[in-house]
């Protein structure tokens, strides 16, 4: 896990705007200052095409919101074939759970070409959350809106997979 005010090899200090950030529905619905203590913290970092963002069952520590490009979310099948969950674009994102919890990826996410994306990694937003819970409260009513169709879409693909163990957490396949 990144210390605050650290970076990992690739990423850059952030230069994304709060007019960025309100673009996205994560974000909307947050006070200017809200959005001050977040770009703070957030960094931007670029993956070539076919880079593996993460593996299903890697730990989660970030939320990532994709600036240009093009991700892939996927899980495997128990006969090895990729069943695609989501295709995401600009002002998408994903890996909101792991914000919250510390549970393992519960899907693959691909760079399906160059992709640009913000990160925002689970320590430093907790640590926002702590002093203002307008983000907190913000992030659950996205969760909640995001839950019945994410439901939906991991009932049929567990559909697919044996020993597949439906919970909330199993639902937000994306995360």
């Amino acid at each position: 896990m990144l210390m605050p005010g650290s970076r990992e090899r690739g990423e850059e200090a952030m230069q994304v705007t709060a007019e960025l950030f309100r673009q996205v529905p994560l974000f909307s619905g947050l006070a200017d200052e809200d959005l001050e203590s977040l770009l703070a913290v957030a960094t931007r970092r670029k993956f070539p095409k076919d880079a593996v963002i993460f593996f299903e069952h890697d730990l989660g520590d970030a939320l990532f919101m994709i600036l240009s490009g093009r991700i892939k979310v996927t899980i495997l099948s128990d006969d090895g074939r990729e069943i695609i969950l989501a295709m995401l674009s600009d002002r998408d994102f994903f890996g909101e759970m792991s914000l919250l919890d510390n549970e393992p990826r519960s899907a693959t996410a691909i760079a399906m070409q160059e992709t640009e994306m913000v990160i925002l990694h689970q320590k430093e937003f907790l640590s926002i959350v702590e002093k203002r819970p307008r983000v907190l409260l913000n992030l659950l009513a996205v969760l909640s809106a995001r839950l019945p169709s994410r439901c939906r879409r991991r009932r049929w693909s567990s559909s697919t997979r044996r020993n597949s163990c439906p919970s909330w957490r199993s639902a937000l396949a994306c995360s």
